[in-house]
């Protein structure tokens, strides 16, 4: 799993800009105790623009499962606010023969089901100390979770 971070820290780990909160720019985080590889694109807030799970193969169902282990029942999510895509050799600037080097679903706070711009609305961010996923309000000034609050 270290080769596969690896490889997309280094091909796909730039920087992006905040969707739906804020246009701080975002970075890509990996969350800890995971069985996969699991990513967050989080401003410096902690607001999680995006969640990735990269792998060989993935799929809309395992995502959506841990979205929802994460939102619990704060945050409508259903499979089609899920989305999968293949990244090729070619897109990663690998060079060589053209070939499917690894598979994404990602789910995005703000569209599907989870679209809203209410300031008070639940949303998803990850705590700036442990890395784990947390609910709050969006408009909500904390990065830490309540386990790394003082």
């Amino acid at each position: 799993m270290e080769d596969l971070r690896e490889l997309v820290l280094d091909r796909l780990g730039g920087s992006s800009q905040c969707y739906g909160h804020c246009q701080e720019p975002a970075q890509l985080r990996f969350l800890k105790d995971e069985d996969r590889e699991v990513g967050a694109l989080v401003c410096p807030s902690g607001y999680v623009s995006r969640l990735i799970m990269y792998g060989p193969e993935v799929d809309s169902l395992e995502m959506e499962s841990l979205v929802r282990s994460h939102a619990a029942e704060a945050l409508q999510v259903e499979e089609g606010d899920i989305r999968l895509a293949t990244r090729y050799s070619l897109d990663l600037g690998l060079g060589g023969a053209d070939r499917k080097v690894l598979r994404e679903a990602y789910w995005t706070q703000n569209y599907g089901k989870s679209k809203s711009k209410e300031p008070d609305r639940a949303a998803l961010f990850m705590c700036s100390s442990c890395a784990k996923l947390f609910v709050q309000p969006a408009s909500a000034r904390a990065s830490l979770c309540g386990a790394c609050a003082p």
